[in-house]
């Protein structure tokens, strides 16, 4: 599970890294993230399941994380 605050960290410093604008939006239950013209929703949840974070990366055009030191 990601932590919904890592992830949108994650989100702003991806935007500021591409020089894209960001817009969030607080909606009901979600928040509505708007990254160079790519958009998404985030639920507001306190910890986001792996492959939903994988989907919301994906659908903002960000790569995935590394994680360790790769295959051997």
């Amino acid at each position: 599970m990601t932590k919904r605050t890592e992830l949108l960290k994650e989100i702003r410093a991806f935007a500021k890294d591409a020089g894209l604008d960001i817009d969030e939006t607080e909606g009901g239950n979600h928040t509505k993230v708007v990254v160079g013209g790519r958009r998404t929703v985030v639920a507001r949840h306190s910890e986001i399941p792996e492959l939903t974070a994988k989907a919301i990366r994906k659908q903002l055009g960000m790569t995935e994380p590394r994680q360790g030191k790769g295959k051997k």
